[in-house]
């Protein structure tokens, strides 16, 4: 069962990662207002990236009780840069 967390940690750390990139936090720095909240295409990314943040951390540390702490980490961040790049490459055509 401890596998099946570190693999659902791993895509949740792909979804904040896409979170991440499709947020615009540089806006609420330079511009900082209410509207960065209130605006549709923010809030989305904004909840998202909480969201996908607090099951990432709660996943992988129900993983770690069972799983070594540099095994688990090593195949958490495997498979997310493997599921990025696939991703990145499949979807995006990048």
């Amino acid at each position: 069962m401890s596998w099946l967390y570190l693999f659902l940690a791993s895509c949740c750390e792909i979804c904040w990662t896409y979170c991440v990139k499709f947020a615009k936090f540089k806006e609420a720095f330079t511009k900082p207002s209410m509207s960065f909240f209130l605006n549709y295409h923010n809030t989305i990314p904004l909840a998202g990236y909480i969201l996908f943040g607090v099951c990432n951390i709660f996943f992988f540390t129900l993983a770690m009780k069972q799983i070594s702490a540099a095994t688990a980490f090593a195949v958490w961040t495997g498979v997310a840069i493997v599921g990025l790049k696939l991703i990145d490459t499949l979807y995006f055509k990048q």
